[in-house]
């Protein structure tokens, strides 16, 4: 890694971002590359599925990757790429904060840990004096539970004693009592030097992710600082160790950024108050940053040089930027401190939630009006840069486990919103290349029986926009004076109801004369309405339409029949029968998967009244139709 001193700091301002696609040993998602026609990944945590043939055909033929806190081998693995070849493990890594062994070292080597600038030193204070005030505090200061001479924390009795100090200078003071903005502290402690320090001089504190409090439970941790190595390091172990055990990767938490970084008694510390401890100023927040870049590129280079190959590693908490100078963009652009870019970049909490940091997982929250907006802008444009962005329909981690855990009606609700509202952002390129993808959760979780499903909505095959704004005009897939948001596919359109008003009466007669809703299976013709935070997807297919139109290799008989027909050559994969009536309605449908050549199904009518019917037969894969005919039951 680069020197963690000034010159590292000059160095970073003479580097020049370079613009380029993700590289080429980076696989790019294509449309209608597998059998859901967009790209998706699937995230799972606080479960332990069992993966039979069903799992990992699931896996394999829908989804592009698999992170979160899986417990994978190589065999299992290697079935899954024979669906996919390019599917991806990553591994969830937090390594954001330092507990356990990593605690326990930074405690020994204070240096090790990010900081902020508590305050200012109040009064000129001697080498000796081991009272003083504390000016401009931010938060609160809390004293030392662990024993007076002990330099970290421990567990007694079931209660952690932690020892919390101060930085001045080179020095470190642990905090011994508090009164106020009044400290009495352990001067030179942990064999530093002590001195000196004149009114003004900056205070610092380690920041948290977990800090002390009165009688606690479970062990403090601390921020890493993304200068020193051991963040990295850290990573970098479990990347190996992942990459032995299923060829897999990593992915890191709070990458970059501030998040989940408190004061001694829990306050948020703002960006203007990280402390930069090696050039011994405030931490240019781009620069800081940077410091991210540099450590993924160590890991990178370490990776390479023992295996070969580049390792595959994902970010999560990107945020919704909209500029490439943004520096959390750059972790996603091949620049001057690291040529190689992340391989994806999460974007969490896209849509919904159960709160965050530390009250994830406890309330459920959609996504607030304005920033849905701000989110769909940002994927637009990702995929007008050509960036490897990954939005996240919920959280990253144990939130998973909480939406597992919801009724079916109550996913699908979800997922049908999510899924739109991706789609209203996503781009396709000329050669179908899709450089961004949706995460979701396929787990579910039945009192502790846990499998896997797919909601058949992903595999809802709406065709390509023939309508693309640009990511600065995005307000324009806004319907006049209403909170409704429309985009146009070939085979129909996608709306999307973002607030938490529902919307009735929305008149859709600019789109088409006539609808069919998936969903519901039913056809639609003037208006729609939405419920508050739903998606709806409404096709132009009008099967009534079209009398006899065959594929040429597909065959129905008998017609006329009385009990159930036959559909003969059907090619190995999944299709979808749906039987219409003369009203257009869906009387009939059921999903077929064919494992071999030239097959034929069986599909039964013997409950159906005589009459006259369309039969339409779909490839899922392809969203093909194999077949539209019109059959007679006697």
């Amino acid at each position: 890694m680069i020197k963690n001193n000034l010159s590292a700091l000059i160095l970073w301002r003479m580097a020049t971002t370079l613009m380029a696609q993700p590289t080429s040993d980076m696989p790019i998602a294509k449309y209608k590359d597998n059998a859901t026609p967009y790209p998706i990944y699937a995230g799972i945590f606080g479960s332990a599925p069992t993966y039979d043939s069903a799992a990992i055909r699931l896996l394999g033929q829908n989804f592009d990757a698999y992170y979160g806190g899986f417990d994978v081998n190589l065999t299992t693995a290697n079935n899954i790429r024979q669906h996919n070849p390019n599917f991806k493990f990553i591994k969830y890594q937090g390594a954001w904060q330092l507990t356990g062994a990593s605690r326990i070292k930074v405690e020994r080597q204070k240096d090790q840990v990010l900081h902020y600038r508590m305050g200012t030193v109040d009064s000129a204070i001697s080498a000796t004096q081991t009272r003083f005030k504390i000016a401009d505090l931010f938060g609160k200061i809390v004293a030392s539970t662990s024993a007076r001479d002990s330099s970290g924390g421990y567990f007694q009795s079931g209660i952690f004693k932690y020892t919390t100090w101060l930085r001045i200078g080179n020095e470190v003071m642990k905090i011994v009592a508090v009164n106020n903005t009044e400290v009495e502290v352990l001067r030179g402690f942990d064999n530093t030097q002590k001195a000196a320090y004149a009114a003004g001089t900056p205070i610092l504190s380690p920041v948290y992710g977990t800090n002390p409090t009165p009688d606690m439970r479970e062990e403090i941790s601390y921020r890493n600082d993304e200068a020193t190595t051991l963040r990295w390091d850290n990573i970098y172990t479990a990347l190996e160790a992942e990459y032995n055990k299923n060829k897999g990767g990593v992915w890191i938490d709070i990458v970059v950024g501030n998040l989940s970084q408190f004061t001694q008694n829990g306050e948020t510390v703002p960006a203007n108050r990280i402390w930069d401890l090696v050039n011994n100023q405030m931490y240019d927040p781009a620069y800081r940053a940077s410091r991210s870049e540099v450590g993924i590129k160590y890991m990178q280079d370490k990776f390479k040089a023992k295996f070969g190959i580049n390792p595959a590693i994902w970010g999560n908490n990107m945020l919704f930027p909209t500029t490439l100078t943004d520096p959390r963009i750059k972790l996603l652009l091949q620049t001057a401190i690291k040529p190689r870019p992340l391989d994806g970049f999460a974007q969490e909490n896209a849509y919904a939630g159960y709160g965050t940091g530390g009250n994830s997982g406890d309330v459920f929250n959609w996504t607030g009006y304005e920033e849905w907006k701000n989110i769909l802008r940002s994927i637009m444009y990702m995929g007008e840069q050509k960036l490897s962005a990954v939005p996240l329909s919920m959280d990253g981690g144990r939130d998973n486990g909480t939406f597992a855990k919801l009724p079916a009606e109550r996913k699908h609700k979800l997922f049908m919103y999510n899924y739109a509202s991706y789609l209203l952002g996503v781009k396709v390129e000329a050669d179908n290349s899709i450089y961004t993808k949706l995460g979701l959760t396929p787990i579910v979780d039945d009192n502790n029986k846990i499998s896997f499903n797919l909601d058949p909505c992903f595999t809802w095959d709406i065709g390509k926009p023939t309508q693309t704004l640009a990511s600065a005009d995005f307000m324009q897939y806004k319907l006049p004076n209403r909170d409704i948001w429309v985009r146009r596919f070939d085979n129909g359109i996608v709306l999307v109801n973002p607030t938490d008003r529902d919307e009735t009466q929305i008149d859709v007669s600019a789109f088409g004369s006539r609808f069919y809703n998936p969903d519901s299976r039913l056809t639609t013709t003037q208006t729609v309405s939405l419920p508050e935070h739903t998606g709806l997807f409404l096709f132009f297919n009008n099967p009534t339409s079209v009398q006899n139109t065959a594929n040429s290799e597909s065959i129905i008989f008998p017609n006329p029949t009385k009990d159930s027909v036959f559909v003969q050559s059907l090619d190995k994969g999944k299709y979808i029968v749906d039987i219409f009536n003369s009203n257009a309605s869906v009387v009939r449908s059921k999903l077929y998967d064919i494992k071999g050549q030239n097959e034929t199904i069986r599909v039964d009518l013997n409950d159906l009244p005589a009459g006259a019917y369309i039969v339409q037969v779909r490839s899922v894969r392809i969203n093909k139709l194999n077949l539209i005919k019109r059959l007679v039951k006697m």
